[in-house]
């Protein structure tokens, strides 16, 4: 997967989430990856506002298949915004 064939899908400030759902996408034979995790040690804990970010980008092709998996992801994951 290339930069120029992928969408962002989801950005969280957790390495370990991202990389849980992208195995999560993996297992239903969508393709992804996770983009920002080397910055996010970069700020040594001091708030760095969108740059301590990480992302999760899938192929666009697998666009379609991939927004409801996502919603489904947030709804069992996403912790409640205040």
């Amino acid at each position: 997967m290339s930069d120029s064939d992928s969408i962002l899908a989801y950005e969280t400030a957790n390495a370990i989430e991202a990389h849980a759902l992208v195995a999560f996408l993996a297992n239903e034979g969508v393709e992804a990856r996770v983009l920002g995790e080397a910055l996010q040690g970069a700020f040594g804990g001091i708030e760095a506002g969108t740059l301590d970010t990480i992302e999760v980008w899938v192929a666009a092709a697998d666009r379609a298949k991939a927004e409801p998996l996502i919603e489904q992801w947030r709804q069992e994951y996403d912790e409640p915004k205040a």
